[in-house]
């Protein structure tokens, strides 16, 4: 397509390009029959004669031309601005535009997205502003053998502009509003894996430097801060990551003069201020400070003490006693899963699980169902500090500290024994 566009586009006449822009709207605009269709029966499509009045080559082909248009309009010799066509063209087709043109255009975003990147991300960001969003309607998945999603093509053309450090912050915010519209789905392509894919530190799919993604990631705290937390927490690199294969520009070249190379160095830096943010952004949210109490072995080194600093602080301003006993569950398994192991390389010091330790004591509940519950559990009555000694002897601790909660608890009566028996998952263990 490029060696034939340098080869005919300068023998191109301003008629040519009014005739184009007319078809375009035709052709692109159509409506899919399809859509009307029942998605068990749209395999059937072309049996039954209900196919587009245009083929999907030709779509595609005019797409594509719309995308060199942009790109190499300088080719075209009698136009000096031949290549706004094919914004105006993008923005006749996107602009308030419905359910069913965006599911009819489905396959067609990624060239629509590079060939005009500011008239594609008004019209998504437009379409999000609706209630509801006309845009949604993609992900809405057919079911069945021959289920598809049409939302990919969505988070395809996305992902190509994320590459652009002048588009980054404007993909992130449209994604993360995507993400928390999102329905979800059998297919594993989210909005919220394209978003941690762009961030990813250890290997980012953006050509941005590491101050402008966390540029972006900052704005984002301010506009979808559940989205961003979420975001936060998937890049801190893990030791176990993977990375999806992204999805590039075809036409445009959105490299900087000098790409930034990631090396440990700027790896620790990133993860050193990913983690500021997110103890910024825990506050007395006790969702947030298990997750960051079960990512604390990931955290560097000279972020641990401010972690337990903060833990500290919140621990102290928490007075929900619900919330209290979610995060001394969380240090709970925490503490006896790098207890039960003495000998692996993973395991934290054992200043560090001390310290971790004295916060878990100061959130011990007084009543019993809080302070012994635990033990009785179907799902997890690890205690913090296992024997060391394998799972038997483990096993063996748990029935003595069951034995001494009973005791302590009938000393109180036996109407207290009973409600706690009642109050607990499996009172028979």
């Amino acid at each position: 397509p490029r060696d034939a566009w340098f080869r005919l586009a300068p023998y191109a006449s301003s008629v040519d390009l009014e005739s184009f822009y007319a078809l375009a709207i035709d052709v692109l605009g159509e409506r899919n029959p399809l859509y009307d269709m029942s998605p068990d029966e749209r395999w059937m499509a072309p049996v039954r004669g209900q196919r587009p009045k245009h083929s999907d080559f030709l779509r595609e082909g005019m797409a594509e031309t719309l995308v060199l248009l942009s790109v190499f309009g300088e080719q075209i010799r009698c136009s000096r601005n031949a290549s706004t066509i094919s914004e105006s063209i993008v923005r006749r087709l996107l602009d308030d535009t419905d359910g069913p043109r965006w599911w009819s255009l489905s396959k067609l975003l990624q060239n629509l997205a590079e060939a005009a990147p500011e008239a594609f991300l008004s019209a998504v960001d437009d379409s999000l502003s609706v209630d509801p969003p006309p845009i949604m309607v993609l992900f809405k998945e057919d079911e069945g053998a021959f289920g598809r999603a049409y939302h990919s093509h969505l988070l395809w053309a996305l992902e190509i502009l994320a590459w652009s450090p002048h588009y980054l912050a404007r993909v992130t915010t449209i994604l993360a509003k995507l993400a928390q519209r999102d329905p979800g789905g059998r297919f594993s392509n989210r909005p919220k894996n394209s978003l941690r894919n762009i961030f990813l530190l250890w290997c980012p799919h953006a050509y941005a430097t590491l101050e402008g993604r966390l540029r972006a990631l900052d704005a984002l705290r301010k506009v979808e801060p559940g989205v961003a937390w979420e975001l936060l927490m998937r890049t801190i690199p893990t030791g176990s990551d993977i990375a999806e294969s992204p999805s590039k520009p075809r036409w445009r070249d959105f490299s900087p003069d000098q790409e930034e190379i990631v090396t440990y160095g700027l790896l620790a830096k990133g993860v050193a201020e990913i983690t500021d943010r997110l103890l910024e952004d825990a506050g007395l949210d006790a969702a947030r400070w298990s997750r960051l109490i079960e990512s604390y072995a990931n955290v560097p080194i000279e972020k641990r003490r401010p972690l337990l600093e903060g833990l500290s602080v919140a621990v102290a301003q928490i007075c929900d006693a619900t919330t209290r006993l979610k995060i001394r569950d969380t240090l709970r398994r925490f503490l006896h899963r790098h207890r039960a192991y003495p000998e692996v390389k993973w395991r934290l010091p054992d200043d560090e699980l001390l310290r971790l330790d004295e916060i878990y004591q100061l959130l011990e509940p007084s009543e019993p169902i809080g302070k012994f519950g635990w033990l009785f559990s179907s799902q997890s009555n690890e205690p913090p500090r296992p024997t060391g000694e394998g799972w038997e002897a483990d096993g063996d601790l748990v029935h003595q500290l069951q034995r001494e909660a009973v005791r302590d608890i009938l000393a109180k009566g036996e109407e207290e024994l009973f409600r706690f028996t009642n109050s607990v998952e499996a009172p028979a263990q």
